[in-house]
């Protein structure tokens, strides 16, 4: 009996054993079909798809994407560098996501992507083969970004002297952006003629995005402010000290001369012409003018005109010895009902002759 009992004991140990054994082989086997059950079914879900998407997603790649923003930066005025920090900046809110529903189907999920409340792009997946548990697999079938919200466009004109340079975002303007040239100095307009003058041109320079900042240099590189209350005629203004100092002198003597013989105050006219003549140009459409007038002062006098102030507004050099002299001058004349003051404005043609400086032309305004 004793050995019957233990070959007992052994028996049921072993078998308890086996179905120990047997017991965790199953629940092993069903626990990695559960768990590959449920990996798979993870896996299905769009949620960790676009999970997977957004974490790899950086800011580089959408801005890598904005190939038609990029071709931007062809133009000389808007550099590659610029364009990306702008769309960097657009972007520099967190990055998220939102399904839409309107347009996802069991087999097509679309989400939306925002940059903070901005939409910046979407993100298209579709459901590609069906695995063992019946579960379809998704993946990234399309992407789209749209930064072009940053595109504002800006422009810069200005009118500027010929000479003058004119730079936008730093970059020296060349002639192409020139949209209108010859145009006149108001001040010397009725001159232009007879005469080669300087004149002004117009700068337009269109930047797609991002800043459009002018600046405007002289001919020696000095920048210059140009705004509504620019006095376009004061750019003409190039002499030296020494070469208003000179006119100025010229233009008090020639004033005087002129208004002695046009009012023929001492009644002798021919001495009052040769006195004038001594300060023009012979030959000179002026010499010609004054050789006219004289034979008709022969029968007009003035009981008396004195210049009492004479102010040179403008100077302009020409270049080779002439000028230009924008002048006022006040005259007092005596007459039957007493003394009137007339204010008289001309220009002045002044040639450096030989003979000193010399009246080409004279007109009034």
């Amino acid at each position: 009996m004793a050995k019957k009992t233990k070959r007992f004991k052994h028996g049921f140990l072993l078998g308890m054993v086996i179905y120990a054994v047997l017991f965790l082989a199953l629940t092993f086997v069903g626990l990695r079909y559960f768990w590959d059950f449920i990996t798979a079914f993870e896996e299905s879900r769009p949620l960790n798809t676009i999970n997977a998407y957004m974490d790899q997603l950086t800011v580089d790649h959408i801005c890598d994407s904005q190939t038609d923003l990029l071709k931007l930066a062809e133009n000389e005025l808007v550099s590659e560098e610029t364009c990306r920090q702008l769309m960097r900046d657009a972007i520099q809110d967190e990055i998220t996501y939102a399904k839409k529903s309107s347009e996802s189907t069991d087999t097509k999920t679309v989400y939306v992507l925002r940059s903070g409340s901005r939409i910046i792009g979407s993100v298209t997946m579709i459901a590609t083969e069906i695995d063992q548990y019946n579960f379809a697999r998704w993946k990234i079938s399309e992407e789209h970004f749209d930064l072009s919200f940053i595109l504002g466009e800006k422009s810069y004109t200005v009118t500027v002297p010929e000479e003058f340079q004119v730079y936008v975002n730093g970059e020296l303007l060349d002639e192409s952006y020139i949209t209108e040239s010859g145009i006149k100095y108001t001040a010397v307009e009725r001159l232009y003629k007879d005469y080669d003058l300087p004149t002004m041109v117009t700068y337009h320079a269109t930047v797609p995005l991002g800043e459009c900042v002018g600046v405007v240099k002289d001919s020696e590189g000095n920048e210059i402010v140009i705004d509504e209350n620019t006095d376009y005629n004061a750019f003409l203004e190039n002499c030296t000290d020494a070469e208003l100092t000179e006119l100025k002198t010229f233009s008090e003597t020639f004033v005087d001369s002129y208004v002695l013989f046009t009012g023929n105050a001492n009644d002798n006219a021919k001495g009052n012409y040769a006195n004038l003549m001594q300060y023009v140009v012979v030959d000179s459409d002026l010499a010609s003018r004054m050789k006219m007038a004289l034979d008709g002062l022969s029968y007009a006098q003035s009981k008396g005109d004195k210049v009492v102030s004479n102010t040179i507004n403008r100077a302009i050099s020409l270049g080779d010895g002439r000028y230009i002299c924008d002048i006022t001058y006040e005259v007092d004349t005596t007459g039957r009902n007493g003394v009137v003051r007339t204010t008289n404005n001309v220009q002045i043609i002044v040639v450096r002759t030989d003979n000193g400086l010399k009246a080409e032309s004279l007109s009034s305004y």
